[in-house]
């Protein structure tokens, strides 16, 4: 075999096995197929989260203005959350809990994925969203929501963001 075809498998090799680590990270770790930009686990139950989160949202942003009701409304969702901020930037933010009902029934934890922005023109999922917006956009949404809930959580940022990050 000569140097450039031993070159070019181990190049594939390479490509497979960061492939398969990817997916492994990643798996799971998808909410209705979008990476998450980044999960909280909380642990309480995914109910008793959410009304806290519900209270929260309610006292500290806006309601989605009529302007932006065709991206809001299109999704089919029931259990998406989608945060409006009025202040600079003007913009979305939308999360949902990772799992469906049997999961949260059956767990007494609870993981919260931040996975979606809309800017004023598009939803930007987490493989599209550059580094300055993603880290200002997980600040707001800590800042102004998460550190005002009563129940604390751990932090995981999504393995393909940080391998994006780096490249």
């Amino acid at each position: 075999m000569s140097r450039r075809n031993r070159k070019n498998k181990l190049i594939m090799k390479v490509i497979v096995y960061v492939g398969l680590l990817f997916m492994c990270f990643e798996f799971g770790s998808c909410y209705e197929g979008y990476p998450s930009l980044v999960e909280y686990h909380f642990s309480v139950k995914k109910d008793t989260v959410e009304k806290e989160l519900i209270q929260v949202i309610k006292l500290n942003t806006n309601t989605i203005p009529q302007k932006w009701n065709e991206y809001y409304t299109k999704f089919d969702f029931t259990d998406d959350k989608c945060i409006y901020f009025k202040e600079t930037p003007e913009e979305i933010l939308r999360i949902g809990f990772v799992g469906d009902t049997i999961k949260w029934e059956k767990d007494s934890t609870s993981n919260l994925s931040l996975f979606g922005w809309f800017n004023g023109d598009k939803w930007y999922f987490s493989y599209e969203i550059d580094k300055v917006n993603k880290n200002r956009i997980i600040k707001r949404f800590e800042d102004s929501i998460l550190f005002k809930m009563k129940y604390k959580y751990i932090k995981e940022e999504k393995i393909s963001n940080i391998l994006r990050d780096i490249w």
